[in-house]
Parts: structure tokens; sequence; C-alpha cells
């Protein structure tokens, strides 16, 4: 099986910020399990290189050339156009799949409007398999998070934290945070929009150990 990978090598696209999660555990777990079998196309590099016509090109491009089994997208918004998924699910042979990250807060405006283009779409909100019926859609796989144990191991210390949390406060998460605060629970919180910012995937690592 040959595989075609394209989504963001760094977080938000921003190289400042580092790898992306998609990166760390989708391509990295991929690579090691396809090996040579496997194409690497970042998305958002190939933008800032070229430009997001020309990306959108090149991908076409690839498919025609390597005619991979299958293209693994984790879009982000609309960096890849919807006219060229489209025609590589319809004119292909390549099998278009898209695990879409957040279809709790995402599906309404987002999901429901980037998966008829797609031969299969992953979500990891239950709930939302009821969502991609009622739009008439049945290609969903329901699938969920897991860590990739190449790169997260264990780094030892002392337990130096009761609760941490790494992430954006987005949605409800600042209110769930000040909840369990005020609830007597000692809270320590790293990401963007946090007192103490981002942090790097090492560094994370020494948290979640020191927990």
């Amino acid at each position: 099986m040959k595989i075609l990978y394209a989504a963001f090598k760094y977080d938000y696209a921003d190289k400042k910020r580092g790898y992306s999660y998609e990166h760390l555990n989708f391509w990295d777990t991929l690579s090691r399990m396809f090996g040579n079998n496997i194409i690497y196309f970042p998305v958002d590099e190939t933008i800032m290189e070229y430009s997001r016509r020309k990306m959108n090109k090149r991908l076409i491009d690839i498919v025609n050339k390597e005619k991979p089994d299958i293209l693994f997208c984790n879009l982000f918004t609309n960096e890849i156009y919807p006219k060229t998924i489209k025609y590589i699910t319809k004119k292909t042979d390549t099998i278009t799949v898209n695990w879409f990250s957040d279809d709790q807060w995402r599906f309404n405006n987002f999901s429901r409007y980037w998966a008829p283009f797609f031969d299969w779409v992953i979500t990891t909100d239950p709930l939302a398999l009821e969502k991609y019926r009622s739009i008439g859609y049945k290609s969903v796989i329901k699938s969920q998070y897991a860590a990739n144990i190449n790169l997260y191991k264990p780094k030892g210390g002392d337990f130096k934290y009761d609760v941490t949390f790494i992430g954006s406060p987005h949605t409800s998460r600042r209110k769930i945070i000040d909840d369990l605060i005020k609830n007597g629970i000692n809270v320590e919180c790293w990401g963007s929009g946090w007192k103490n910012g981002r942090i790097s995937h090492e560094d994370a690592l020494s948290v979640i150990s020191q927990s």
C-alpha cells in the first residue's frame, strides 16, 4: 500500500511554534509503519515555498505521477481547494481520507461542508456519526486519538504538579480550569493564552512525567 500524507508540518502553520500535533503523531507513526511506501507532502511548507495555488497543483501532480492508494489529509481550513480533493476523489483511483479533529465544535461550520469531497472521513466525536448521516454522508469511521509511543515516553523525576493541562484555552476549557481551582485543586496550564505560555514537546514530556 502506498500512502500520500498531506497535512501541516508546523503548529498552526507557524514554524516558530514547532512541529504540529499531526506531524508528531500521524506522520511520525505512519512513516515508521510504511517506510518508503508513504509520501510526505507538508501542505503549509509547500504553500510558504510556492503559493496556495501551486501547492494544489503539485498535490494533483504527485497523485497522477505516484498513484498512491490513499491520500490521507488532516484539513485545518481551506488550504486544499475543494476542487482539488474532488478531482482526486472522482478522477483518480486514489482513495481520499480526511481526519476531522474537532467535530465536537466544528461539524456545523466546517466538517459537514468538506466531508462530501472525500471518499472517507474519520471523526473522534461519537455524536458526529448521526450528524453525518443526517446530511446523507455514510462513509464515516469513528476513531480516537492515542499517543505516539515512539515520542511519548516517561522522563522520570519527582512529582511536581497535582494537575496539569497543555493546550489553548478555547471553548469551555478556561471555565473548567477555573472551576477546578475554585474547588481547591492545584492546576498548572501551558499553551498560548495561559500565563505560562507555550511549551516545547520535550518540556511537555517532563511536565506530564512530573504530574
